[in-house]
């Protein structure tokens, strides 16, 4: 299980370097985790797991939007990343 955080990190940025062309991709994050803090794995550091999404993200220099509420229309986005839940939560 310590694994599945990497392995689900490594599966989106191979995702977004094959899917991405020469325009940028629309990316949006929805930030529905409550602020719960959790132990992320890959940064070995306490944060939420909309933190660690968006700072993945940074790290490897691609925009988003982040938002607390999910639009009606996901249509204008490529990508959109939920999370549904995190290893060793609850």
């Amino acid at each position: 299980m310590k694994g599945k955080p990497v392995v689900i990190w490594i599966a989106i940025v191979l995702f977004l370097a094959l899917a991405v062309n020469a325009e940028a991709a629309r990316i949006f994050v929805w930030d529905h985790n409550n602020g719960a803090i959790v132990r992320d794995q890959v940064f070995n550091d306490s944060m939420t797991v909309c933190e660690s999404m968006t700072r993945t993200l940074d790290e490897i220099g691609l925009e988003y939007t982040c938002e607390t509420f999910l639009p009606e229309y996901l249509g204008d986005y490529d990508l959109v990343i939920i999370n549904l839940g995190y290893p060793g939560c609850g």
